[in-house]
């Protein structure tokens, strides 16, 4: 589904939700976009685990059907065509909304901004936010949901984040808060496969 509006004539920032198959290639249009929008706004990593928790939350449906979305934003008064250019020929898009009003662009970034408050309603049990090699995110990711399931089937694992910045969320539901076995086994994971950046607990 894609959703295009008028072109933002007075500058104002254009915003994409992107469907993308998994987080591989998340990384994939991520990389792209940093190298061929400069400037940019913020470039988000949204997975379809925790859209689907927002989406229940709020006693809706996920916006679009997709392992993992990306958020990309031009920059304010930079040149919201080549955005749209880039997007119209992203492989690795499976899906596409796209808003230039600013109660559209609200709309689409709600599915990133409501993530910590409905985890956070949920109970977590453990959360961290990661400083991460933007290469080594998919392997992050896999390696932390593997371990979580080994120790436990009800533990679900939510990532989201910037990867403009590569700072990463990396957030657990479904266990008791602060489980001392799910927040070593996550701690070791971050260390092994984070590039060396390593974790910061954050409040839940």
């Amino acid at each position: 589904m894609t959703r295009h509006s008028r072109d933002a004539a007075d500058g104002s920032p254009v915003t994409a939700l992107v469907a993308v198959a998994g987080i591989a290639d998340a990384v994939s249009l991520a990389r792209r976009a940093r190298d061929e929008l400069a400037p940019h706004g913020r470039i988000e990593l949204v997975e379809s685990a925790g859209v689907e928790l927002v989406a229940e939350a709020a006693g809706t449906h996920p916006p679009l059907a997709g392992t993992a979305m990306v958020i990309i934003e031009s920059s304010p008064g930079g040149p919201s065509a080549a955005l749209r250019a880039f997007l119209g020929a992203a492989a690795e898009a499976r899906g596409l909304l796209v808003a230039d009003d600013p109660h559209g662009r609200a709309d689409l970034w709600s599915w990133r901004d409501a993530m910590p408050a409905t985890l956070a309603a949920l109970g977590l049990t453990a959360a961290f936010e990661v400083r991460v090699e933007l290469d080594n995110v998919p392997s992050l990711v896999e390696v932390a949901r593997s371990e979580l399931a080994r120790l436990s089937r009800s533990l679900v694992l939510v990532a989201y984040g910037s990867l403009g910045t590569c700072s990463l969320h990396l957030d657990v539901v479904g266990g008791h808060p602060g489980d001392a076995a799910v927040h070593e086994a996550l701690v070791g994971v971050i260390y092994r496969s984070a590039g060396g950046l390593g974790p910061s607990d954050r409040p839940g």
